[in-house]
């Protein structure tokens, strides 16, 4: 599951006179990371510009005792890395009792876009937080938004790429849902805008338990 080198294998109908940065060779694939440590869980969404932006979780610190950050970056159309060598943090634990567990990603519809992040944080049950990059792959909210202050929540959809747990608003922002294993209701769902506000307060709003045949 985790692989050290991340790289893209897209599939594009171009002229050979065209994009010339994409190796034709299949079996040899552009480079977004070759940091030391172990990479994985890549998500990636459009630039809006024939490109793609792809997160991931980064363990390139954890020999300096620091725990797993997440990455960002962006590839563009001719096959060309536009950001940081090896890509930009996007979360940077600052010691080894906090830690990324997963990253997801959503375009903005403006050429970058908003990662979602679960993080097992020291003294402390795991949280939801979200960034947003633009397309220079400056962070927008600061040290990123807390999605929610519910104890103890996880995305657990995270490790399956056909599951999407988040969606953009069509206005910059984005629609998150997770699990929460600490409260009354299981499933919860935030609205963050373009500016980083959440806007279904600090918890977010609790999503109708699913009936089953089985009674759970």
């Amino acid at each position: 599951m985790k692989k050290t080198i991340l790289s893209t294998t897209l599939l594009l109908i171009i002229a050979t006179y065209g994009f010339t940065q994409w190796n034709q060779d299949s079996t040899i694939r552009n480079s977004i990371c070759n940091a030391s440590g172990q990479q994985y869980y890549p998500r990636s969404c459009t630039d809006g510009k024939g490109g793609a932006i792809i997160t991931w979780v980064d363990e390139r610190n954890i020999g300096s005792g620091l725990g797993a950050a997440v990455y960002a970056q962006n590839i563009n159309a001719d096959g060309i890395v536009q950001w940081a060598s090896n890509g930009i943090p996007v979360y940077a634990p600052q010691n080894s009792g906090s830690s990324a567990v997963y990253a997801t990603i959503v375009s903005d519809g403006n050429s970058g876009a908003i990662v979602v992040m679960e993080l097992s944080v020291i003294g402390g049950a795991n949280q939801i937080w979200a960034q947003h990059i633009n397309a220079a792959g400056t962070l927008l909210w600061g040290n990123g938004v807390q999605v929610t202050d519910a104890p103890d929540s996880r995305m657990r959809w995270a490790e399956d790429p056909q599951q999407y747990g988040i969606s953009a608003d069509g206005a910059g922002g984005v629609f998150v849902t997770w699990q929460s294993y600490q409260v009354d209701y299981f499933n919860y769902a935030q609205h963050i805008n373009a500016s980083g506000q959440l806007l279904w307060g600090t918890r977010g709003t609790p999503l109708p338990p699913i009936s089953h045949s089985n009674g759970y």
